[in-house]
């Protein structure tokens, strides 16, 4: 590099991803801009991608590779963090990968947009060469009343590059030992704090959906245990910033029914109460939650207010006509 500084620091946590992990690399150092840094954190990893890692970094000065014992996402994306330098900073997966000007396209707005982040659309791909653009709901800069919507691509960290001031003047870091909304507790601070917030309307990361579970270790997938400590985490700090309530109480009602999601498909009777006894001061928010689909907010609701056997009857009854309709466009399509 020329620069001791770099003007951006890439972190990628790697786990057991040596099936995807070249790919990834290929995508980072091959990029049009080439003042960066990447730190490669290897957490724990049995498979050879440790060994590639340092393969890459054999013949390319900016990588910078480090090994630690298993011990999360969350923790291997703060060691990255503590070991960079760059003036912005850049979290991507690594079974990920991105368009070749994606640095280019963000550093360069970044700076001309004075923003303290920049963000672009996502190709999600479901490993069958199928691209599907996961899109934004809103225009170039992200309105303040935007900072409370969560989930989906305002949520992640991967196709934002975010100035290091702002992760620094607010303390900003993961939740160690968290493995499931962890990004969602840096990125809906980081949104709240950001002065300004650009998009790029371009879909420059491609989303690797086809498999998950090997970006870093899920360490046994602690839900809902990870989503309640996200959500009590965040809660408690907005009350430490005497934010008022008002504000925030759309993204508390949300992370309460997502919570609450992953109890929702059980279908036996004292899982059925415990859920609607969850967080029940949440029930009645269900059908204003507009990323939900409409669907899915009803079904939720009806559930919310009946009991559970009529529950069970409407859901059954729902199921079948769901497997009509399948019929009928099996039967309607091909003529």
């Amino acid at each position: 590099m020329k620069n001791e500084t770099p003007a951006v620091s890439v972190i990628i946590p790697v786990y057991n991803v040596e099936k995807y992990l070249r790919r990834c690399l290929d995508s980072v150092v091959n990029q049009t801009f080439t003042d960066f840094e990447l730190i490669l954190v290897n957490d724990g990893s049995t498979d050879s991608s440790l060994e590639i890692c340092q393969e890459y970094a054999a013949t390319d000065s900016r990588i910078k590779v480090i090994d630690t014992p298993n011990g999360g996402c969350s923790r291997a994306r703060n060691i990255g963090w503590n070991n960079s330098c760059g003036d912005w900073i850049l979290c991507i997966d690594s079974d990920d990968w991105m368009e070749l000007n994606m640095i280019e396209r963000l550093y360069t707005t970044a700076l001309s947009e004075e923003a303290d982040i920049v963000a672009c659309n996502i190709y999600s791909d479901n490993g069958a060469g199928v691209l599907n653009l996961l899109g934004y709901p809103y225009g170039p800069l992200e309105p303040k009343k935007e900072i409370y919507r969560i989930g989906g691509n305002h949520s992640v960290v991967w196709n934002k590059l975010v100035s290091r001031n702002l992760y620094e003047e607010y303390d900003i870091r993961w939740i160690p030992g968290v493995a499931m909304w962890e990004d969602l507790a840096v990125t809906t601070r980081l949104r709240f704090h950001s002065k300004k917030t650009v998009l790029i309307p371009d879909a420059l990361y491609h989303y690797f959906c086809a498999q998950r579970d090997n970006i870093c270790s899920r360490e046994g997938k602690k839900y809902p245990k990870d989503q309640i400590c996200v959500l009590n985490f965040l809660m408690e700090y907005f009350n430490d910033k005497n934010i008022p309530k008002k504000l925030y109480l759309k993204i508390e009602n949300t992370l309460k029914q997502g919570v609450k999601q992953y109890v929702y498909d059980s279908t036996s009777p004292d899982k059925y109460a415990s859920w609607k006894s969850m967080y029940a001061e949440s029930n009645h928010s269900i059908l204003s939650l507009c990323h939900i689909p409409l669907r899915t907010r009803l079904s939720i609701f009806i559930a919310y207010h009946t009991s559970y056997s009529t529950f069970s009857t409407i859901r059954s009854i729902a199921l079948k006509l769901k497997g009509i309709k399948r019929l009928i466009k099996k039967i309607i399509i091909p003529l």
